[in-house]
């Protein structure tokens, strides 16, 4: 399995010694644990590197030691955090000086972030002297805009453009909630397996929509992982695709408006305000009550995250067909 790891900002990249920086938490002085490690949820992101790094570890040793070979750069989730040219272009030269590959991440944007990412992929282009590079669409029209512009480039369908059923909640419970089945003939127990059928399934299990997808060129498709797992088409069922899973982040839900800049401007909190943002999730998390999930959930910027679980070692240990898991060191917003 091919090992990436993602960075959404210059900052984080330029510090990826410390990201990957194992720390036994025993280890440390009972005043840090409990700064680190108490209720405050803003603390959750650097507990979850700890334990994600651990389990890195454990899948280097079980695929002989391989290492990081590729650098994933760039904004999913909000256009207002999309990298600048320059700090591309210093992710870029960064990432061939650790003799890496590199994937540029994209997200869904508007016009005026369509405009940015052109200004990106030009620039990403003439350095890398037009060669094949791999770009992460989490958009149609960006989609369009690789294909027209930039043939030469290599599509990635991202995380945000499936049909994926990411918090099947019911399907993990130890005592799930009863079924109804007054005037169904079908058992309960029946029932719940082709539920959990359901929540597994994923649009990349339809023959139609991979070949619609070769045919735009994309040969790679980015998921997340699930607590439920998921339905992909095996090696033997077809070899055209390859699938990357992320980790130990997870995408739930987000949208334009935002609960954390609505806390310094609240008009953002209910409606898509044009014009710059103050960036108040590059400081900190947008509490909320979410706790009646099985898994830490947290909310930053426009999205929410799920922290993965011990449901994540089915994924490294290929019950299911990911032939690269990307590791996120921070959340990536």
């Amino acid at each position: 399995m091919e090992l990436a790891i993602y960075f959404a900002n210059i900052k984080a990249l330029l510090d990826i010694d410390e990201a990957l920086r194992s720390i036994d938490p025993d280890k440390l002085p009972g005043f840090v644990n409990t700064m680190m490690f108490g209720s405050d949820t803003s603390l959750r992101e650097y507990y979850a590197n700890l334990v994600g790094l651990k389990w890195i570890e454990a899948l280097q040793e079980e695929n002989e030691g391989r290492q990081f070979s590729r650098i994933y750069f760039g904004q999913e989730f909000c256009e207002h955090l999309i990298p600048p040219p320059e700090d591309l272009e210093q992710a870029y030269y960064y990432c061939m000086q650790l003799g890496w590959d590199f994937t540029y991440v994209t997200g869904y944007v508007t016009d005026a972030g369509l405009e940015t990412l052109q200004k990106n992929l030009t620039m990403l282009s003439n350095c890398h002297g037009g060669e094949e590079i791999e770009v992460v669409v989490n958009d149609w029209g960006a989609l369009r805009v690789l294909r027209r512009d930039f043939p030469a480039m290599k599509p990635v369908l991202g995380r945000l453009l499936h049909k994926q059923k990411r918090l099947a909640r019911n399907t993990t419970l130890r005592s799930p909630p009863p079924i109804n089945t007054d005037g169904i003939k079908t058992s309960e127990a029946d029932l719940r397996v082709a539920q959990i059928g359901a929540y597994r399934d994923t649009c990349m299990a339809n023959p139609a929509w991979r070949e619609e997808l070769l045919a735009l060129g994309v040969e790679r498709a980015d998921l997340d992982m699930a607590p439920q797992g998921v339905v992909l088409p095996s090696l033997e069922e077809d070899d055209r695709l390859a699938f990357s899973c992320y980790y130990p982040w997870g995408y739930v839900a987000g949208g334009r408006n935002c609960l954390t800049a609505g806390m310094i401007e609240p008009a953002r909190e209910f409606l898509v305000v044009d014009g710059s943002c103050g960036r108040p999730c590059q400081h900190y998390n947008k509490s909320a009550d979410l706790s009646h999930y099985d898994d830490p959930v947290i909310q930053r910027g426009n999205s929410v995250f799920l922290f993965h679980g011990e449901y994540a070692a089915a994924y490294m240990q290929g019950k299911f067909p990911f032939s690269r898991l990307v590791f996120e060191p921070y959340i990536p917003i």
